[in-house]
This record gives C-alpha cells, structure tokens and sequence, in this order.
C-alpha cells in the first residue's frame, strides 16, 4: 500500500479558503493523491507526487474544517489517511 502522508499543514486560512500543504510522496507507484474534508469526504485529487498543494475554496467564514490527505497508487490501491488536521477560517 502506498506510504502514509505527513506534515499535512494549513499554510494560509482566509474567510472563504483554506490552503493545504504536505509532505511529498517518495513511492514509485504514486499515482495522486485524495484530498478528505471531514463534513462532505473526498473533495479533490492532486497530481503529480510533487504537487503536494490544495486550496479549497468552498469553506464558509468562521467555521473550522478538518482535512486528511491520502496516497493513492497507480493500481488504485490507496494508503492509509494523513493525521487530521482542524483548520478555522477567518471570521
């Protein structure tokens, strides 16, 4: 299975968008990764391994989100999810 993902961080929190950022994955299967948002599930996928970078822009003012991010491989096997991270929006 592919590598967990670490060093799952929010780099900026505006009042309508939420910039994430992680650690790379070094697995020679990498095919993308699934970006988790607790309250709707999975809300994005990213490519290539090196682009390690999400914003989400349909969060409301205010409000705090928690976010996961997995690895998934090119035979579509994914691996386990990141820690989570809470992330509150600006008011």
């Amino acid at each position: 299975l592919p590598s967990i993902i670490t060093g799952l961080n929010a780099t900026k929190a505006g009042k309508n968008s939420v910039e994430l950022h992680w650690n790379s994955s070094k697995d020679k299967d990498f095919s993308h990764y699934a970006v988790y948002r607790q309250d709707v599930g999975p809300i994005a996928i990213t490519k290539p391994a090196d682009f390690n970078l999400f914003i989400d822009a349909l969060v409301d003012s205010g409000k705090s989100y928690t976010y996961q991010v997995s690895a998934v491989n090119i035979f579509g096997k994914e691996g386990e999810k990141s820690e989570p991270i809470t992330v509150t929006t600006l008011a």
